[in-house]
């Protein structure tokens, strides 16, 4: 194989137009059903960029750790799934016996949960796909509610109520 044929680094086998479009899908329909709580949390990671600068580009280094010459990456090539940060306490305050759990939601409009409880996953084909797309979806906290903190027992409840284990995010 020449150098001409070699793929970038960053040129990952699943990191494709379909991918994009199935998570800019599952977005779109998790605002939809999950409208009764779109106060309570925010999109982040890689789809948090491609949102909020759909034009533009990064920059990653090329080749080898030692080249200094850098090559556009679209932020497409970012991002893999969805991401949400949940604003536990505004879903611990807001919750209605009478609202169904963001859990229910998910499981009424075939997401699947994974075994890490945080991850769900939502199979997704469109006109035009090749095959379905599996897109993860990351339910996250702040990190501020880590088990033994003040703020553990609010997170605690908020999941259980809520049946979403939100993984804890860096702060």
């Amino acid at each position: 194989m020449n150098q001409e044929d070699e793929q970038p680094q960053w040129a990952e086998p699943d990191a494709k137009p379909d991918l994009l479009r199935a998570i800019e899908a599952v977005v779109l329909e998790l605002a939809n059903i999950l409208s009764d709580y779109r106060d309570a949390f925010v999109i982040s990671g890689g789809l948090a960029l491609h949102l909020l600068f759909p034009q533009r580009e990064t920059h990653r280094q090329a080749g080898t750790p030692n080249e200094a010459e850098e090559e556009p990456e679209p932020f497409e090539r970012l991002t893999k799934d969805v991401d949400l940060i949940l604003n536990v306490l505004m879903l611990d305050a807001m919750f209605d016996d009478k609202m169904p759990a963001i859990g229910e939601l998910l499981m009424e409009n075939h997401y699947q949960q994974e075994p890490r409880r945080h991850h769900w996953i939502r199979i997704v084909n469109l006109p035009g796909f090749v095959k379905p797309v599996a897109v993860p979806v990351e339910f996250l906290a702040p990190g501020r509610f880590a088990p033994n903190s003040a703020d553990s027992a609010v997170l605690a409840r908020m999941s259980a109520l809520q049946d979403v284990e939100p993984a804890l995010s860096v702060e």
